[in-house]
């Protein structure tokens, strides 16, 4: 057996080096007696990434197989939650159907995730032909008891976001908002089907998908089709709006 002194002079490295080494199970049969190390006279070198039991890692490799990109610019929580690193924010769902809001307005700074927690709420309480529970199993949400989980994808959802408004004429901002209005409505074409609609209500809905409504038509179309959600489903709808006052800024 060889002291760390005579083992340093071998490997031509410091006595602490190999004192280090010792400690933290990189040479192996060290043992340490009378607060001193012993290392058996054959031992080897340990390499960079050796660890306790000999074996040898790619630390780097291990690094970029852990280590995921932030969510920056990423709106879309399925995605943001599956491929990047996630900060769980799903608390958020306890709180609103804690306080159960008539209204919430968030009026947070520029990237600090207003748009990602609203796609999350969408997600959370949308009903959809898709088990989404999924994406929120190992979250916190999750914790909190049948009583929140229950409230899971149990819910018809409109999801407006004008972030892309920004134009110079009000013809083009009509246009655009006719656009996501049709495609919000395309979103719920069940209606179409259901027999709680009146004629006249399914008459104005093909209006609104088929981008033929007048201006003073669309003045109305957020809350008929929040009326027409209700109908059906005999529940009343989450409304969420972002960037709603992008097409004032812009003008």
């Amino acid at each position: 057996m060889k002291t760390c002194k005579e083992k340093a002079l071998e490997w031509n490295v410091s006595p602490r080096s190999v004192n280090d080494m010792c400690k933290k199970g990189r040479i192996q049969g060290a043992i340490k007696e009378k607060g001193s190390w012993l290392i058996p006279d054959d031992s080897p070198k340990p390499m960079d990434g050796r660890v306790s039991n000999g074996k040898y890692i790619k630390k780097n490799m291990v690094a970029k197989a852990e280590v995921k990109s932030l969510p920056i610019g990423i709106s879309d929580y399925v995605r943001a939650q599956e491929e990047y690193y996630y900060v769980d924010k799903t608390l958020l769902i306890k709180e609103f159907l804690d306080q159960k809001p008539l209204v919430s307005l968030f009026t947070r700074p520029r990237r600090f995730g207003k748009t990602l927690n609203m796609d999350m709420l969408r997600v959370f309480f949308e009903i959809s032909d898709k088990n989404t529970s999924k994406y929120f199993a190992d979250k916190n949400i999750w914790q909190c008891g049948e009583e929140y989980r229950s409230h899971q994808g149990k819910y018809p959802v409109i999801f407006l976001t004008f972030k892309d408004v920004k134009f110079d004429t009000w013809d083009a901002t009509i246009e655009k908002i006719r656009g996501l209005l049709q495609e919000e409505y395309g979103r719920h074409q069940e209606l179409l089907n259901s027999d709680k609609l009146s004629q006249y209500e399914k008459e104005y809905f093909t209006k609104i998908i088929s981008a033929t409504a007048n201006e003073v038509e669309l003045t109305s179309s957020l809350e008929r089709l929040s009326k027409m959600l209700a109908s059906h489903y005999d529940k009343a709808p989450v409304i969420i709006i972002d960037e709603y006052d992008t097409p004032i800024q812009g003008g």
